[in-house]
Formats: C-alpha cells, structure tokens, sequence
C-alpha cells in the first residue's frame, strides 16, 4: 500500500527534490506552494496553492482538502522562507514575513492538519 505524504513547499530547492524522489520511491504527494502549480509531472502527484503568510489561505487549503475526504500518512512541512539571509541585519518588512510564514502559518496548518 502506498503512503499519501502532504509536503508544503514543493516548487523549489529541498521540497521539490524531496517531492521528486519520494515520487520515485513510490509515494503519493499532496504538494503545496504559493503559486498552486509547479513542473512536476506524475500520475501520483498533486500541487495545490497554499501561502503560509495569509490565514485565509490556510483556512481555504484545508476546507478543500476535508471536502474532498483526503487523507494522509505523512505530513511533512517544508515551506519556509528567508528573505534577509544575505543581509547582516533583518529590515523590519522582511523579518515580519519570515516570522509570518515560517512560525504562525506553519503552525496555524499544522494545528488544522491534526484536526
């Protein structure tokens, strides 16, 4: 029996090998990212738009994903980002965005994940 993995943030770097090779090994992938789509092509693969820095988004994912009764196995939040990494400090902007996405909409998701 194959395993349904949900992986955010599957249109680049670490989720979109990750996704890539898990695809390989025979897993189903429910991906994530913020433009909904990504070049990922395989039967066993779907993309959705989910954008961690906006809480209706997230209410809206998992409205979708109960109606349409999936379900999964393996919940594997990747998402993240990290405007300010070259910069020796953080602008205020971009710091907030980070914060937004990488600590309250993950675990907002997270939390309507387990419900």
């Amino acid at each position: 029996m194959s395993k349904t993995i949900l992986m955010t943030g599957t249109s680049q770097g670490i989720g979109h090998a990750l996704t890539k090779l898990l695809l390989i090994s025979g897993y189903s992938i429910i991906g994530t990212n913020t433009k909904g789509f990504d070049n990922i092509n395989k039967n066993n693969y779907k993309s959705f738009s989910l954008d961690f820095s906006n809480l209706d988004s997230i209410a809206a994912f998992e409205k979708n994903f109960q109606s349409d009764n999936i379900k999964i196995d393996i919940l594997i939040n990747n998402a993240g980002i990290g405007p300010d990494l070259d910069f020796e400090l953080p602008e205020e902007i971009s710091f907030k965005k980070t914060f937004d996405v990488n600590v309250i909409g993950t675990t907002f998701f997270t939390e309507q994940m387990l419900q």
